[in-house]
């Protein structure tokens, strides 16, 4: 049976919405206030971000080197395949799986709180539960649902179509932020020079900068995605790391730029990030978010439509990327039999992972009727798998590189590793001040991602051995009849 291969049709600015779409996400606009500011403040984030951004251009230049050495789809599946075989590459790549598709539910539950503190109770009808704290309307959990149908249709009609969706939503995107931030800072009510804390008072800044560090693989991940649409990719590949380090910087700049935007309203009277942060969130609606506060005391009501207009685009788009990569990346693993061949059946008219792409739009469907503290259990879960495929990267490519005697690439492949086992190890540490690390709820979400990932390696090995068997089976009748025949 013929292999079947994706269409090469995604142009440079495609590639860039992709990259940068996957990085910005609901977290730009909620982690201000959530975690950025009361753990590290408007300089810590900064600093985190620039380190961060440092570290996720290195690995970029393992990727950069790998996608030389492997043109195709595939990724980190292909990249550990090649250096270390199928086994690890099944690890690899079923933990980058849950860095990269887990990020499109994630955000589908993001949904629900933004159209919540924008509109207020209009989507909260037929009260269904609690979880933690927070209520479950039929109405939101439809919503959302509606959300990630459209967008894995959208997904399964072309990754070209795909694309110009996802440049029209980055576009969008950035040029509502620019105007709400243009206005934010020459505005009379900016008191950035009013000198609030540059750091949390509450939490040791460095302990507050690692805190930011921590959820890092999770919050850049999308810098890889060109790894996973080589096959697809329309234009010279000497092109790409040009393209995803612009990507880096530019989400750098904005996960920082809607933090000190966030920061742009804090008044003399309050002695910390946390009380400012409790008097904002005592609010109601959108006042009650720090970024959505910061762009209504810059333009009123129309802040809060352009800030909400680029929150959602932001989502939509972020979902589209992730629908991109992880869908590649399990069609990967299925072209090589490392799991059941369904996952790398491609939709007939457009040439697109479409058992994939539902696969991961069941994810979206299933995770809103958990509520707002799935987010909090899942970041850590994406951060980890996120961590995880950039670490066999790095490997990857050191290997090869000392082959080749090529002193650069086994540097930043020794520095990517290194990076990789500390955001690990930073998710795993139990420390308070530290609350992206994994929670008990992250614990069994991990465990039965193992145990699903396991069943799958397990029929995918049961499919093969009937192959061979049959193979076996074949031959050995072809040998009896031609002996007949003598």
């Amino acid at each position: 049976m013929a292999v079947q291969r994706l269409q090469r049709s995604l142009k440079p600015i495609h590639v860039f919405a992709f990259t940068y779409g996957s990085i910005i996400g609901w977290g730009a606009f909620m982690l201000s206030g959530d975690q950025f500011l009361p753990h590290a403040g408007p300089l810590g984030t900064a600093i985190a971000m620039l380190i961060a951004a440092f570290v996720a251009i290195v690995i970029a230049c393992n990727y950069g080197f790998m996608v030389h050495h492997h043109w195709g789809d595939g990724g980190e599946f292909a990249y550990a395949n090649m250096a270390f075989g199928r086994r690890h590459a099944f690890i690899c790549s079923w933990f980058t799986v849950l860095g990269m598709a887990g990020i499109v539910p994630l955000n589908t539950t993001a949904i629900s709180i933004i159209v919540r503190n924008l509109f207020g109770s209009l989507f909260q009808w037929k009260y269904l539960y609690s979880v933690a704290g927070f209520e479950i309307y039929l109405g939101e959990v439809l919503l959302a649902a509606a959300v990630v149908l459209l967008l894995a249709q959208l997904s399964n009609s072309g990754v070209k179509r795909a694309g110009n969706f996802i440049t029209a939503l980055v576009i969008l995107e950035l040029i509502c932020v620019a105007i709400v931030v243009v206005a934010a800072f020459i505005g009379p009510k900016n008191r950035m020079l009013s000198s609030p804390p540059a750091f949390s008072p509450d939490v040791n800044p460095l302990m507050g900068i690692m805190a930011i560090l921590a959820v890092s693989p999770w919050a850049f991940a999308g810098f890889n995605a060109p790894s996973h649409a080589v096959e697809e990719i329309g234009f010279e590949k000497k092109n790409i790391m040009k393209i995803v380090v612009i990507s880096i910087i530019l989400g750098a700049l904005m996960y920082t730029i809607i933090t000190v935007l966030s920061a742009s309203t804090y008044p003399l009277k309050y002695h910390s990030w946390p009380e400012y942060l409790r008097n904002i969130r005592s609010h109601s609606g959108w006042q009650s978010m720090p970024s959505f506060y910061a762009a209504s005391q810059a333009l009123g009501q129309w802040g809060v439509i352009l800030l909400g207009i680029a929150s959602v685009s932001a989502i939509m788009g972020v979902m589209v990327g992730f629908f991109m990569i992880g869908s590649r990346l399990l069609y990967a693993m299925a072209r090589s039999h490392v799991i059941p061949k369904a996952f790398g059946r491609l939709h007939s008219k457009y040439r697109t992972p479409n058992f994939a792409v539902l696969f991961i739009m069941f994810l979206g469907l299933v995770v809103p009727f958990f509520g707002r503290n799935a987010l909090l259990y899942m970041v850590p879960l994406c951060s980890l798998g996120a961590a995880v495929g950039y670490g066999y990267t790095s490997a990857a490519a050191m290997k090869f590189a000392l082959k080749e005697k090529n002193t650069k690439i086994v540097c930043t492949g020794a520095f990517g590793i290194l990076m990789s086992v500390v955001a690990v190890v930073l998710l795993f540490i139990p420390v308070e001040s530290l609350s992206s690390t994994f929670k008990w709820p992250g614990y069994i979400l991990l465990a039965i991602w193992i145990v699903l990932g396991a069943i799958l390696r397990l029929v995918a090995l049961k499919n093969e051995r009937k192959k061979i068997a049959i193979r076996e089976k074949s031959r050995q009748e072809r040998l009896a009849s031609s002996e007949k025949k003598s």
